[in-house]
């Protein structure tokens, strides 16, 4: 081989090396750098896989946020629990993409509900329960006070702790007979308010059934409603029941 074609050899060994080299400089930066982030956010702190699928309820879904074995749900029973404090600020995870944070509640424990920022541009957060936990049951829980912001006019706030008024809501939810508002909700959302019930049973969290004000005059309720706006309509699912005469007396006096 002559002088110049074995010093093209070598120059091609050294060029191929120097990439070699490159090249696992590069994948070392990957996974210093990318690799601990995507597990673990960068900090630390666990990042929950989201997956959501169509309810067994017609009209809802159902979104399971999972972190390594631990999973937790939001689905048609969780839709009417609501946070007391609505800007939970103790980060215990985060979502895939974006800055959602997963939250603790406060007085709820970790093991069985946690609060997940489901908002586009501002924080909005749903309550999550831990799969293995069983769903909370309004029907037998004894609850304390309830609140409630009148829609239109004066924006007026009702408060009780009279346990008849209390009873008149969970009796109404429980046994009321199904019934359709004459105007459609979807049209009328401004009517809408969330009627919260507060729970030693369920501290850190209110449980919010829906509540309808036809402009008829008749009060409705249901368990809890799902609203999916689009561009064209906003469809509203919820299981309606008139309110107890005790209550419409309550919200229909002030």
């Amino acid at each position: 081989m002559s002088k110049k074609k074995w010093l093209i050899v070598v120059a091609a060994a050294v060029a191929l090396s120097v990439m070699a080299v490159g090249v696992v400089l590069i994948a070392v930066v990957v996974v210093f750098f990318v690799g601990p982030r995507a597990l673990a956010g960068g900090d630390g702190i666990p990042i929950y896989q989201t997956q959501q699928t169509a309810s067994a309820h017609p009209g809802f879904r159902r979104t399971i946020l999972t972190s390594g074995s631990v999973s937790y749900v939001n689905d048609y029973e969780e839709y009417g629990l609501q946070l007391i404090n609505k800007e939970p600020t103790q980060v215990i995870g985060r979502r895939p993409f974006g800055d959602a944070n997963i939250c603790a509640i406060p007085g709820q424990p970790t093991t069985a509900y946690i609060a997940a920022d489901v908002g586009s541009e501002m924080p909005a957060y749903e309550v999550f329960r831990n799969i293995k936990e069983p769903p909370f049951n309004w029907r037998t829980a004894t609850f304390r006070e309830m609140q409630i912001t009148l829609p239109l006019g004066a924006r007026t706030v009702l408060r009780s702790s009279d346990l008849g008024l209390l009873d008149a809501v969970v009796r109404s939810l429980r046994e009321g007979a199904p019934a359709a508002p004459p105007m459609p909700v979807s049209t009328s959302l401004a009517r809408h308010a969330i009627l919260s019930l507060y729970s030693d049973q369920l501290p850190g969290l209110a449980f919010c059934p829906s509540v309808y004000f036809d402009p008829g005059g008749a009060i409705y309720l249901s368990e809890n409603i799902s609203v999916l706006p689009s561009k064209n309509t906003t469809a509203v699912t919820a299981c309606w029941v008139m309110a107890d005469e005790k209550l419409e007396r309550w919200l229909t006096s002030h």
